[in-house]
C-alpha cells in the first residue's frame, strides 16, 4: 500500500490479466502518477484487445539508497516485461522519459 504522501515519490510498473489463470499479461506499463494511471486503464480496459481486465499485478519502485532514479528504474523494468512477455496489447515498445535512456534488453534499439 502507498500511502498519500508517497504518492508523488513512486512509480510502479504493472501488468494487466484477463483472467487469473492467464499465463501471460494482455498489457504491462508504468506509471510515475500510479494511481490514475492504473484506474484508467481498468475503467477503459474494454478498449484493451477487446477484453475485459480483472487482475492487476504491480510492483512498487521507489529511489534506491544510491539514489538511481526511480523512473529510470521503473522504464528499465517495463522494459524487461514487455520483452519477456510481448503482451498482445502493447503494441509500440515503452516509451523512455530522456533520450539518454536505453533498453536493457541485449540488442534492442529503444
Amino acid at each position: 500500500k502507498v500511502n498519500a504522501s508517497e504518492r508523488n515519490k513512486v512509480s510502479i510498473v504493472y501488468k494487466l490479466y484477463t483472467s487469473a489463470n492467464a499465463a501471460s499479461p494482455h498489457y504491462v506499463g508504468r506509471s510515475d502518477s500510479p494511481v490514475g494511471r492504473i484506474s484508467a486503464h481498468i475503467a477503459n480496459s474494454g478498449d484493451c484487445c477487446q477484453h475485459r481486465i480483472t487482475h492487476v499485478e504491480f510492483t512498487v519502485v521507489k529511489n534506491d539508497n544510491g539514489r538511481r532514479n526511480r523512473k529510470l528504474k521503473s522504464y528499465q523494468k517495463e522494459c524487461r516485461l514487455y520483452h519477456n512477455h510481448t503482451p498482445r496489447c502493447n503494441s509500440i515498445h515503452p516509451a523512455k522519459n530522456a533520450a539518454s535512456w536505453s533498453c536493457p534488453k541485449n540488442n534492442c534499439q529503444h
